[in-house]
């Protein structure tokens, strides 16, 4: 089959802004993979579930943000480090004795933390999971891609009872973990995908303004990216003032840039240029996803071509089967036909991959990935249209749900963080309570003799007070 008709999109030159954007316009690969939204989900998966050591553990207290990571590095802080300062305490006027008793409270207020405080804030915020999948909330809505703590008690469930059946023994032997992972990504991928497919049904003829295709990271990367230039432009200040290349985020950008204003003119209005960063940001992250739908567009476009010229080329040989084979000769010969058909069609724009640059050569590496996903079965191929216009509202289409997706994983984030707070204040006042309702009677129980100095010293020291009351 002949490739060349298909190379009919044209790829207008890159200009200056492609040059200098292009790392933002056009994701890149990992080994011909294009990092869209799920091979980009995938791939971090897959680098967390085979760290090691200190680095797997800094990846899972980032996920793990909020509360809950608040509470277990005071718990392990005041088990740790809590009781020496109180044993060792060279200006404490009690004896060793009751300096040892007091620190025990320390370990034990730790393990009421991890044993109660914990676990009520991961319900909480398991709770609020539920919510952001399910509710379908304006402003929270995951129902694109159900949290791990929704969908993990009902993959468990599917893994006891493949184990009940003997479906995971022997050659089929596969871990828990494995098996939760594996699920895991395989139910969140159908989620999202079964949802791309309603949108893409019900909005296929709608405007979607820019704005609501830029991802709360992909607009402070681009203020980010504008905030030396207006430095530059409105005050004069160098590239070598600001280093804004030692500086990976916009937060800790905007305190350098403040400090560097302040010292050459102490009259500025930060608010200002605040707002001129805002604009100028806002700006430019609207051309660099105007740039990156451009693309994504033209690599849709293609494959849908790809897909409509092979399965005529399909066609054609179906006809010319001898119609008196039994149909399962027939679905045999038909296989191994669309199977030959996109191998040729991969090596054909193998050869090509290699001569072209830039675009083009992005969306012959995107379409040679597809058709190896697809594993010889051209209904795996999806069809985006048979325009540019088509092939690019299909890309607005997903954009806008994986942005959606994004801003509503950082709301889910920041509420669980300011809630989480109020929550583990509310139950201050219980976990109170019951320390001290256990901490007497679990060193009555482990340490008697300590508890017997802490009374000792207790009426040593009230006894003064006791003898002044009687007296009365």
């Amino acid at each position: 089959m002949k490739i060349e008709k298909l190379n009919s999109i044209q790829l207008k030159p890159r200009t200056a802004f492609q040059k200098s954007a292009s790392p933002r316009a056009a994701q890149p690969s990992f080994e011909g993979i294009p990092r869209n939204y799920v091979n980009s989900r995938m791939l971090d998966d897959l680098v967390y579930k085979h760290s090691t050591g200190f680095k797997k553990t800094l990846m899972y207290l980032n996920k793990s943000a909020g509360e809950n990571l608040n509470n277990i590095i005071t718990a392990v802080g005041t088990a740790a480090v809590a009781p020496f300062p109180i044993v060792f305490n060279p200006i404490s006027k009690e004896d060793k004795e009751t300096r040892l008793y007091s620190a025990y409270r320390q370990p034990i207020s730790a393990g009421l933390v991890l044993g109660f405080q914990v676990p009520v804030m991961m319900a909480y915020n398991n709770h609020l999971d539920r919510v952001a999948t399910y509710a379908k909330t304006d402003r929270m809505d995951l129902s694109a891609k159900p949290c791990r703590s929704t969908l993990k008690p009902l993959i468990v469930r599917e893994y006891r009872h493949q184990k009940a059946l003997g479906n995971l023994s022997g050659d089929n032997f596969i871990s828990k973990r494995d098996f939760i992972d594996e699920k895991l990504i395989k139910y969140q991928d159908k989620a999202f995908y079964r949802t791309l497919d309603n949108m893409r049904k019900t909005m296929g003829n709608e405007d979607i303004p820019i704005e609501k295709l830029i991802n709360p990271d992909e607009l402070a990367k681009a203020k980010k990216d504008v905030f030396y230039d207006v430095l530059k432009d409105h005050f004069n200040i160098t590239k070598e003032e600001l280093d804004s290349n030692k500086i990976n985020n916009l937060k800790d950008l905007k305190k350098k840039g403040k400090k560097l204003l302040k010292s050459k003119d102490s009259s500025y209005n930060y608010k200002s240029v605040s707002k001129k960063i805002d604009e100028k940001g806002l700006s430019f992250a609207k051309e660099t996803v105007e740039k990156t739908l451009e693309i994504d567009g033209k690599r849709k476009l293609h494959s849908s071509e790809l897909r409509r010229e092979l399965k005529k080329e399909l066609s054609k040989i179906t006809k010319k089967i001898d119609k008196t084979l039994s149909p399962e000769a027939k679905r045999a010969i038909i296989a191994k036909e669309e199977k030959k058909l996109i191998e040729n069609a991969i090596n054909e724009l193998l050869e090509k991959e290699i001569t072209a640059v830039g675009d083009e050569k992005k969306i012959f590496s995107s379409s040679i990935h597809k058709l190896r996903k697809c594993k010889g079965r051209l209904s795996k191929l999806k069809d985006h249209g048979s325009t540019p216009k088509e092939a690019t509202q299909s890309v607005k289409i997903k954009k806008l749900l994986t942005t959606k997706i994004n801003k509503s994983e950082v709301i889910l984030r920041d509420y669980k963080t300011r809630s989480g707070i109020v929550i583990g204040l509310a139950i201050l006042p219980a976990a109170c309570t019951l320390l001290n309702w256990v901490y007497p009677r679990v060193m009555e129980k482990l340490f008697p003799e300590l508890s017997k100095a802490k009374k000792a010293a207790f009426k040593e020291k009230y006894a003064p007070y006791k003898k002044e009351q009687e007296v009365k």
